[in-house]
């Protein structure tokens, strides 16, 4: 089998573990406070940011990542709704917005030049 292959099977296990991972740490009630106001929020541009690496190695055709790219948003949206329902969490739309952030900024380096030359180097 080729590299490629393995790569893919990687790339898989690690989104289905970051999602394991995001799921987790958001219905726990928050440990630590963080560093500086609103760090959380560059947290979840963080989270979503590199949850969007994974379909862009697996997934070959553009519409279908954005898809992807959606239901990573749909995601964050169930997340922090579910959040609302918890104790010791809140929903926060600058939360979902943080996550759109994420992904959409993903989408914007996703399509240069230089990232789809790497896309078709880990897909050939």
């Amino acid at each position: 089998m080729s590299y490629q292959y393995w790569f893919r099977i990687m790339a898989l296990f690690l989104l289905v573990s970051q999602l394991v991972v995001m799921s987790y740490f958001a219905v726990k009630p928050a440990l630590v406070t963080l560093p500086f106001s609103h760090s959380d929020k560059a947290l979840h541009f963080i989270a979503y940011f590199t949850l969007m690496i994974w379909p862009f190695i697996l997934i070959k055709s553009g519409p279908v990542f954005l898809l992807a790219a959606a239901s990573a948003v749909v995601y964050g949206v169930i997340i922090e709704l579910l959040q609302a329902t918890l104790p010791n969490r809140y929903c926060s739309i600058a939360d979902v917005a943080a996550n759109l952030s994420g992904v959409l900024a993903f989408i914007v380096i996703a399509q240069s030049r230089m990232m789809q030359q790497v896309k078709t180097c880990l897909q050939d």
